[in-house]
């Protein structure tokens, strides 16, 4: 579209030097950047309209001091996706105080807290910034969630969905979805796990949201490998 306004330009400006009409060459000039700019214009609004199209896939992440049921969060992150395009919408993330996970009844397990002291200093350094209580970071996510029918995605859905659901337990807040809508990351990729391992990473592992990001990469891709432009009811 750029390529054919900008030669335009150029085959108007050799047919006014020809006949020395420059009134002509600056109208036509005119009229051509007009066409530029009112389509940049609609490319633009067409963008922010599929961004705000309801997207109804929610990648959940959630960093923990334990692998059991009932164990302490200390950061959620969700990210909303589609499953056919890979675009994404808002992202959500929270830092969560770990001494507010004990007083609510969760718990740690020293070789999960032993396993964190072995990874990156950025993942961790992320963990230690602005905190909420749990509480307070579960109502932000319940808030987030927007509505019960979102489809929400867990690595394993048992594990980041289940363990989230014990602490909405522990904390008597309802959940913000359906169990009928929850799906496992894992059951997808146990069907193309290539596409996994092809994936490359990027941002730092264990930061929940670019965990978030790149499940969303490879579920998307090998959703279309097997269901080419079909939907998930």
């Amino acid at each position: 579209m750029y390529k054919y306004y900008i030669k335009d330009i150029k085959s108007k400006k050799e047919r006014s030097g020809r006949n020395g009409s420059n009134k002509t060459n600056h109208r036509a000039c005119i009229n051509t950047y007009r066409c530029i700019s009112t389509h940049i214009l609609h490319t633009l609004l067409n963008s922010i309209m599929d961004k705000q199209k309801k997207l109804e896939h929610l990648m959940v992440d959630i960093e923990t001091m334990g692998t059991g049921s009932y164990s302490a969060i200390v950061s959620i992150a969700a990210v909303e996706f589609d499953i056919n395009t890979g675009i994404t919408g808002n992202t959500f993330y929270v830092n969560i105080d770990l001494q507010s996970c004990l007083d609510a009844g969760l718990k740690t397990d020293e070789e999960t807290v032993q396993w964190w002291s072995k990874q990156s200093e950025k993942a961790k350094m992320m963990l230690n910034e602005e905190k909420a209580t749990l509480p307070e970071a579960l109502k932000m996510f319940k808030k987030f969630c927007k509505h019960e029918d979102v489809q929400i995605w867990g690595n394993s859905a048992r594990f980041d969905l289940g363990l989230l659901e014990n602490a909405f337990e522990v904390t008597k807040i309802a959940k913000p979805w359906q169990y009928y809508n929850e799906r496992c990351v894992r059951t997808l990729v146990g069907y193309l796990p290539n596409n996994k391992k092809n994936t490359p990473f990027v941002g730092t592992p264990h930061n929940a949201i670019d965990d978030c990001l790149h499940q969303i990469k490879y579920c998307s891709a090998i959703w279309n490998a097997l269901y080419p432009n079909q939907p998930i009811n």
